[in-house]
């Protein structure tokens, strides 16, 4: 691929990538952001929501809405108040809470790591994994690159039937969060 786009073996530098984790400054409580404590909390985490959280991607997480999820958006989304207006059930279930400096403090909160169809973001799931908590993620990108197979889709309707398991099946919620 890189030689049909013009790139020659010398202009390539080849190294294992690694993830340098944040050290952990905080701890919160799911009261300090307004989270309600009985709900299975999804963490979607991005500095493009705005582009990243498409239309299809929310009217599926409506099926694990309806089933006791929470969405917690982390990052940058201006359009998140639009959203809810277009999509009256976010506001009843979902919090956007800004741009998070100490994202492994917000991850020890949420129960699970969501990531929609993007490009980046491939730090992210190591973060949620360093925390002990499993993610989902579709098969594109630097997320799924980034989690390994074990954590990838295909499709947003096969998301939403792991989110479902992860939410009712400890054995299996334990065993991925031991994977991560």
């Amino acid at each position: 691929i890189l030689k049909e786009a013009g790139y020659t073996p010398d202009t390539i530098i080849e190294s294992t990538f690694t993830f340098d984790i944040k050290q952990q400054k905080k701890h919160f409580t799911r009261g300090d952001f307004n989270l309600p404590s009985d709900r299975f909390l999804l963490l979607i985490v991005g500095i493009r929501l705005d582009y990243d959280v498409q239309d299809d991607f929310i009217k599926a997480m409506k099926s694990v809405i309806d089933q006791g999820a929470y969405l917690v958006f982390a990052g940058y989304f201006e359009k998140y108040k639009n959203l809810c207006e277009e999509y009256a059930f976010l506001e009843e279930n979902s919090s956007f809470i800004g741009y998070q400096d100490d994202i492994l403090a917000i991850n020890e909160l949420i129960d699970l790591y969501i990531n929609p169809r993007r490009l980046g973001g491939g730090f992210s799931i190591a973060e949620a994994f360093f925390k002990g908590k499993p993610g989902i993620t579709i098969n594109y990108g630097d997320v799924a690159a980034a989690a390994g197979p074990d954590f990838c889709v295909e499709s947003y309707q096969e998301m939403v039937s792991l989110i479902i398991k992860y939410m009712n099946d400890d054995v299996f919620y334990s065993d991925m969060a031991k994977k991560g």
